[in-house]
C-alpha cells in the first residue's frame, strides 16, 4: 500500500463490505486485515516482523477497542483507515517525539530540540506532514462517498 491509500479492515468491519467497496470504487482501496498495537511502531524491522507474524496489511492503535465497544452495543462497524506512513516512508523522528500517546499530542519543544540535534530530519518532517495531509484528504473523500451513498 502507499500513503493515501485506504484500508477497509475486513477483520474488524461488521457492516456489509460490498456496498462500501462499490461506493469507494474510484479511490485507492485495499480490503485486508488490520492489527491494533499498543504503541507507534517506528522500526522497519519491527514493522516487517509484525507483518510476517500476523499477515496484517497495516497497524493502528485504536480500532480493536472501537470494534469491541461497537460489538458490546450492537453497532455495526465499517473500519476504514487511510495509510499515513509505510516502511518505505517511515516516521521522520522517533515515534515518541512525534506523538505522546498519554497526552494525545506532540510536544513541540521536544520535537524542536530533536530537530536542532538532527537538522537533516527536517526535510523528512516536512514530507511527513505532506503524507498526513494526503491521507486526510483521501479519508475525507471516502467518508463523504460512504455517507452520501447510504
Amino acid at each position: 500500500m502507499n500513503v493515501g491509500d485506504l484500508l477497509l479492515a475486513q477483520n474488524f468491519s461488521t457492516a456489509e463490505l460490498s456496498k462500501a467497496r462499490s461506493l469507494l470504487a474510484n479511490l485507492p482501496i485495499h480490503v485486508a486485515n488490520l492489527l491494533t498495537v499498543p504503541s507507534m511502531i517506528d522500526s522497519n524491522e519491527e514493522r516487517n516482523k509484525i507483518t510476517r507474524a500476523t499477515g496484517a496489511a497495516a497497524v493502528d492503535m485504536e480500532t480493536e477497542f472501537i470494534a469491541r465497544a461497537c460489538a458490546e452495543h450492537g453497532v455495526p462497524l465499517l473500519s476504514l483507515r487511510a495509510i499515513s506512513d509505510t516502511p518505505r516512508l517511515p516516521f521522520p523522528a522517533p515515534a515518541h517525539l512525534l506523538f505522546n500517546v498519554e497526552r494525545q499530542r506532540t510536544s513541540a519543544v521536544k520535537l524542536v530540540l530533536y530537530l536542532c540535534k538532527h537538522p537533516t530530519r527536517l526535510r523528512g518532517l516536512i514530507c511527513f506532514a505532506s503524507q498526513i495531509a494526503r491521507a486526510r484528504e483521501t479519508l475525507t473523500e471516502a467518508l463523504v462517498a460512504v455517507a452520501t451513498g447510504l
